[in-house]
């Protein structure tokens, strides 16, 4: 029988950073209305010719996603915690994440992420508003269901 629920509530999203969170830490304190984001990814290319003929590639391309956090999340400091790290050794440092929502019954790993952008902080509004870190992964996810 296929699941009925369709909560997010339940998502959990671990990161592990080597030499910062080398065991993994658990985000959490996400936005109210966005937890996590993710482009579409192109997996293949397709071309007709001049004279009509469909062919087709595989291509490789990278998997965008956002998480977006309250602004008050413990988690936001492991980000600067990972920005600060790559500043300090003027180097790239890949983590890797699992992403594992029960009610849909989906579990993703991705075993190379980077933090492509992030805010210097959150949006300071009348309330302070969330903060979103955008990031992205190698074209070699995995889904699977839990």
């Amino acid at each position: 029988m296929p699941a009925t629920s369709i909560t997010s509530a339940n998502t959990s999203i671990n990161l592990t950073i080597p030499g910062l969170y080398s065991s993994g830490v658990v985000l959490e304190n996400f936005d109210v209305n966005d937890i996590l984001d993710s482009e579409p990814q192109t997996l293949t290319e397709g071309r007709v010719g001049a004279d009509g003929f469909l062919a087709a590639g595989y291509v490789f391309n990278l998997n965008k996603f956002r998480i977006a956090f309250q602004a008050n999340s413990a988690s936001i400091p492991v980000f600067y915690q990972w920005k600060a790290a790559q500043d300090a050794v003027r180097e790239v440092i890949a983590g890797s994440m699992k992403i594992i929502n029960d009610a849909l019954g989906l579990d993703v790993n991705l075993d190379e992420v980077y933090c492509e952008s992030l805010a210097m902080l959150p949006p300071l509004k009348k309330v302070a508003e969330p903060l979103t870190v955008s990031m992205f992964s190698g074209p070699g996810w995995q889904t699977t269901s839990t």
